[in-house]
């Protein structure tokens, strides 16, 4: 709690002000207190002094405790409100503190209001450092998000203009010769044939990569096995994939199209950075968790000089969305595992994450 408070106090009587300062003082609050008598002052000192707390009495000559704090909230002022009060009901008291109040003070019981006061401030400031950490926590989600985004549409132009590109320019090129002689036309136009067969795979597989899976009419299993198969074609890396007791039928879509994405963004980690000659995939589940583990016997990493990149945070950013765990085992030499562990209790909880 500060060390001096800011302090608005509600209050036409004279006599009654006192008490509060007083009681205030004796409890052990430093505090500046700003006395409203009326409406105009007690929404000027809302808007310029910038308090830490507003003491209001129930009843003045011109508004009420409830009035007072309906321009509390509609000047956006977040700071606790107590309602200082020689008497009322009990409904209007529970009414009051469901409407935003924080407590509800009874002038013949007034030693109560400092530990009211340090209670409302504490738990005031405890809201306000979780409200900041979770706007934190939302900011590097969606910054994460973006540089995921910003990687992939990197990596398509890349393979567009580096790969799909050259492929094309060169069928061009024996198209072109082709319709120019006639001594060597058909080995040209096999070879055009060989090339746009070739980039049409290359977009086939590019699109693989992008786009969301059906996982409606494949299952995961198959989907997994699907990009393994596509990495056996353009790799020497061997892949074990196994899938023991793992119920697909038990998993939400939302979750399924998880794992995948992990997979797909392991395996991709794999293949540009492990210099591995074998991987493994399994998932399995236990009493607590279902389990996705992946590793490989590449070069390890030590991951306290080189950090987290993008792809590990975007994996870690997918296993959080379902409340889960990512554990990471590595070192230079010793290959890399990762594995991700979701409570058994998210398994079939729909989510309205977009992909």
């Amino acid at each position: 709690m500060k060390k001096v408070l800011h302090i608005v106090h509600l209050e036409d009587l004279d006599s009654d002000a006192e008490l509060v300062a007083y009681v205030l003082k004796n409890g052990g609050i430093s505090c500046v207190i700003r006395r409203a008598v009326n409406r105009q002052q007690f929404e000027e000192l809302l808007q310029y002094s910038r308090p830490d707390l507003i003491l209001s009495d129930h009843s003045l000559p011109s508004f009420n405790s409830q009035e007072a704090l309906q321009i509390v909230q509609r000047l956006d002022v977040s700071i606790p409100f107590i309602l200082i009060t020689s008497t009322v009901s009990e409904d209007y008291a529970v009414q009051i503190m469901k409407q935003g109040a924080s407590d509800y003070i009874l002038k013949d019981r007034m030693q109560r209001l400092p530990n009211a006061v340090t209670a409302a401030i504490e738990k005031y400031e405890a809201e306000a450092t979780l409200a900041r950490q979770r706007i934190l926590q939302e900011k590097l989600i969606v910054r994460t998000s973006i540089r995921a985004q910003e990687k992939v549409r990197n990596e398509i132009g890349i393979e567009l203009h580096d790969n799909i590109n050259q492929i094309l320019a060169a069928s061009k090129l024996f198209l072109d010769k082709a319709l120019k002689q006639t001594t060597e036309q058909e080995e040209l136009l096999v070879r055009c044939k060989e090339h746009l067969v070739n980039a049409i795979e290359e977009i086939r597989r590019l699109s693989h990569q992008i786009v969301t899976p059906s996982l409606e009419s494949i299952s995961l299993g198959q989907i997994i096995r699907d990009l393994i198969e596509d990495v056996h074609q353009s790799s020497p890396l061997q892949i074990s994939f196994s899938a023991d007791g793992f119920d697909e039928e038990q998993v939400c879509r939302e979750l399924k199209l998880t794992l995948y994405r992990i997979v797909q963004e392991q395996l991709n980690n794999i293949l540009k950075h492990s210099e591995a000659g074998n991987a493994f995939i399994r998932i399995y589940p236990d009493a607590q968790s279902l389990n996705l583990l992946i590793g490989d016997d590449g070069k390890g990493a030590n991951l306290e000089e080189k950090g987290n990149g993008i792809g590990l945070n975007n994996i870690r950013s997918r296993v959080g969305y379902f409340d889960g765990e990512l554990l990471i085992q590595t070192a230079p030499g010793k290959g890399f595992t990762l594995k991700a562990k979701i409570p058994v209790t998210k398994l079939a909880e729909p989510s309205t994450a977009d992909e």
